[in-house]
C-alpha cells in the first residue's frame, strides 16, 4: 500500500489507506487500516482493495534471472527491490533469505518478516 498507484487504486474502489510512522521511523501504509500489503492471497474481507496480482520488477523471464526473492511486507516495508537484490547477491546462497530477513529487522521493520530466495545460478 506504499506505492502511490496502489493507494489511488484502493481509493477508487472506495477503500482507504492509513499511514503510520513507528518510533524507529519506519513508515507503514495499511489497507483499510488492517494490512500493510495491497497484493496478497486471502483476506476475503478486504476485497476488492486487496488483489492477488503480483508486483513484478525487472526481468519476467527466469532464463536471465540469477534468483527470485519472495518476501512478505515486513521486508518490503524497509527495503527497496534494489536493496534486497544487493543483500541477496552479496550473501552466501544458503544464507541469502536469512541475511535478507536480518537486514529488514536491523532496519526497524515492525511487521512479519519472512523471505524465500530461489537461486537459479549454476552451482559452483
Amino acid at each position: 500500500a506504499n506505492c502511490g498507484d496502489e493507494k489511488a487504486r484502493i481509493e477508487a474502489e472506495d477503500g482507504f489507506v492509513v499511514v503510520h510512522t513507528s518510533k524507529s521511523g519506519v513508515v507503514t501504509s495499511r489497507v483499510c487500516g488492517a494490512i500493510a500489503v495491497s497484493r496478497a492471497f486471502g483476506d476475503v474481507g478486504l476485497q476488492p482493495f486487496l488483489i492477488a496480482d503480483p508486483h513484478v520488477e525487472g526481468p519476467v523471464s527466469i532464463a536471465d534471472a540469477a534468483f527470485l526473492i519472495i518476501a512478505c511486507d515486513g521486508v518490503w516495508d524497509v527495503l527497496t527491490d534494489e536493496e534486497a537484490v544487493r543483500v541477496v547477491a552479496a550473501a552466501p546462497r544458503a544464507a541469502a533469505a536469512d541475511k535478507l530477513m536480518r537486514k529488514a529487522f536491523a532496519l526497524g521493520s515492525t511487521d512479519n518478516i519472512s523471505a524465500m530466495v530461489i537461486d537459479f545460478r549454476k552451482p559452483q
